[in-house]
């Protein structure tokens, strides 16, 4: 077997196996983090996504902080930080691939037929190296961020739709923003120009928000510290819903769009009865004979 090597093995027998370096680049490694899916409506591939941190420039920077010299600046680009792949079941070659695509924070990556990414077309950050290790400056960045959101066509990496949309919409790549808008699969919330808009996820197509429209939103619960390998990261117990308007502040009262209740549903034996996790209480709604009103 190769080293660092992919395979494909659907039922226990190993298909096929490839590089990993190969599939998604040199300056990717395993270690950085990866995951593969199938899509339904992309039966004869199978996607990849790969993120990539600057480690070689490390060592060196590391090197120069223990000999009492200026390391060089370590930048990276947002484009630079992902590749998506999808690759042939049957024989493991790359069908199509992007950089700088990602699962956009917040919102599911497959709706309907397509697979809905942000493409992050610029964005720098520099990373700080001292001698308590290195971290990425979130709040200056070299050149400021930009995304757009894109309707792909898995199975050949087609581009059906896009969105050129302000990144305050799902928080920058590295860091998702406190509070979101729990989005579905049909259609989505962004902010175009600091206007606020619902996005059709079939076809792209943008409508005003209704007067008063209400979503879910979901923030981090009990967030605390943790200490991983060399670096300080923050991490929760999961996460807190909230009714809310688009500009994501909780409306008081408990009444709640019954397209919204799958989102956050637990499961439950009785069909006119919808559970949901609300800022710290359980609730319990009946919605026997509703149709499209609220609950």
């Amino acid at each position: 077997m190769m080293d660092s090597a992919l395979l494909y093995a659907p039922e226990g027998e190993i298909l096929w196996e490839s590089s990993y370096y190969e599939v998604f680049g040199d300056d990717f490694t395993p270690d950085q983090g990866w995951s593969f899916r199938d899509v339904d409506t992309a039966p004869d591939v199978v996607l990849g996504w790969a993120r990539h941190h600057p480690t070689q420039e490390r060592g060196p920077a590391q090197m120069a902080i223990d000999e009492g010299e200026e390391p060089e600046p370590i930048t990276q680009l947002t484009s630079e930080t992902t590749h998506y792949v999808a690759l042939d079941k049957a024989t493991g070659e790359t069908v199509w691939e992007k950089r700088g695509l990602s699962s956009c924070p917040n919102l599911p990556p497959v709706n309907g037929d397509l697979m809905t990414l942000c493409h992050w077309t610029s964005g720098e950050f520099g990373w700080t190296v001292d001698e308590d290790g290195w971290e990425l400056n979130l709040d200056e960045p070299l050149e400021e961020e930009s995304v757009e959101l894109l309707g792909i066509d898995p199975a050949s990496g087609d581009v059906i739709w896009d969105l050129p949309v302000d990144v305050e919409s799902f928080g920058s790549h590295f860091i998702s923003t406190e509070r979101s808008i729990r989005q579905n699969q049909d259609r989505t919330v962004v902010s175009i120009d600091g206007d606020q808009v619902i996005v059709d996820m079939e076809t792209g197509d943008t409508a005003d928000l209704a007067e008063g429209e209400l979503f879910l939103c979901w923030e981090a619960r009990d967030p605390v510290t943790g200490q991983f390998n060399e670096d300080t990261r923050d991490v929760d117990s999961g996460h807190e819903y909230m009714i809310c308007d688009a500009d994501r502040e909780s409306v008081e009262g408990d009444s709640i769009p019954v397209d919204l209740l799958n989102l956050t549903t637990w499961e439950s034996d009785d069909e006119d009865v919808a559970f949901i996790s609300l800022e710290g209480r359980l609730v319990a709604y009946d919605i026997s004979g509703i149709d499209g009103e609220d609950a």
